[in-house]
């Protein structure tokens, strides 16, 4: 469970983030756009979306959360959003157990645009070479697909 705080950068449209136009409810991230303020602010794709500023989304259309998200930076230049990963969501209501918004994990974007952010080429295709540490299991990322058929994302 985190809260996500995110900023409005001055060099950046927007937060960098997409949610779900479908009726799912809680809302889920489609999409984190690279060295975005979502990005920075820790949101990840898949990512259900359960409060925004501490206004519950549980019973909010696509539209009533795209105007609090864009209320909330006009307002203050700044978003808060709480979300869960879907899988961890999933999982406590399988069991049905509740989660303490007080408990979350607090992630804040910078309030300008990093300089790396600034100078990383971008849509440049790029080779990353991996290693895995023998004690180790997994590479610590995740590989998921987009609900609009765009490809496949590394998700945290």
């Amino acid at each position: 469970l985190r809260r996500c705080r995110l900023y409005i950068w001055r060099n950046y449209n927007g937060f960098g983030f997409t949610v779900t136009s479908e009726s799912q409810l809680p809302p889920i991230i489609t999409c984190v756009e690279s060295n975005s303020p979502a990005a920075a602010g820790g949101l990840n794709i898949q990512d259900y979306v359960l409060a925004v500023n501490d206004t519950s989304t549980a019973d909010v259309s696509h539209a009533e959360l795209v105007a609090m998200v864009k209320n909330a930076r006009d307002t203050d230049a700044s978003v808060e959003l709480l979300v869960l990963h879907q899988d961890f969501y999933r999982e406590l209501k399988k069991v049905n157990r509740l989660f303490d918004p007080k408990r979350a994990k607090i992630i804040e974007a910078p309030r300008i645009m990093p300089i790396n952010y600034q100078t990383f080429p971008k849509h440049q295709p790029r080779t990353c070479l991996l290693r895995l540490a023998k004690k180790e299991k997994s590479f610590g990322f995740s590989i998921v697909g987009s609900s609009t058929s765009t490809g496949l994302y590394i998700d945290e």
